[in-house]
């Protein structure tokens, strides 16, 4: 019994090491999603920049690009209303800040990255 509470004792010092250690890293942690912040601030708004309003595309009624050579601009895509074309944006685009924020998270968490690839290879 001696030799379990003993165990526990030297255990629990162990783990007061550790979480101590953690506590005192908080603040270098924080400094480095700091960085990493400005750091995607910079290409979120330099996104914005280059590619606001540019990822709208004519789409079908079963959510399918329409070709660009048929359909180049808002105007043809409108026109063609009777075919059930609609002019739509991705829900991934960098028409603001914000969104930028999120399209370049789910790119660097690899969430919907074969969408984001997709949207800017139709821009190409």
């Amino acid at each position: 019994m001696c030799r379990r509470i003993a165990g526990l004792v030297r255990r629990g010092a162990a783990r007061q090491v550790v979480v101590n250690a953690l506590v005192q890293a908080i603040p270098s942690i924080l400094n480095v999603l700091l960085v990493c912040l400005v750091f995607w601030l910079v290409f979120s708004i330099m996104g914005v920049t280059l590619f606001s309003g540019r990822f709208y595309s004519c789409e079908d009624s079963e959510q399918q690009l329409v070709d660009t050579s048929l359909v180049p601009d808002k105007e043809t895509c409108e026109s063609l209303a009777h075919l059930n074309y609609s002019w739509n944006n991705p829900t991934v685009n960098f028409d603001s800040v914000p969104a930028a924020y999120l399209a370049l998270f789910q790119v660097v968490r690899l969430e919907h990255r074969a969408s984001v690839h997709t949207t800017v290879s139709c821009m190409a």
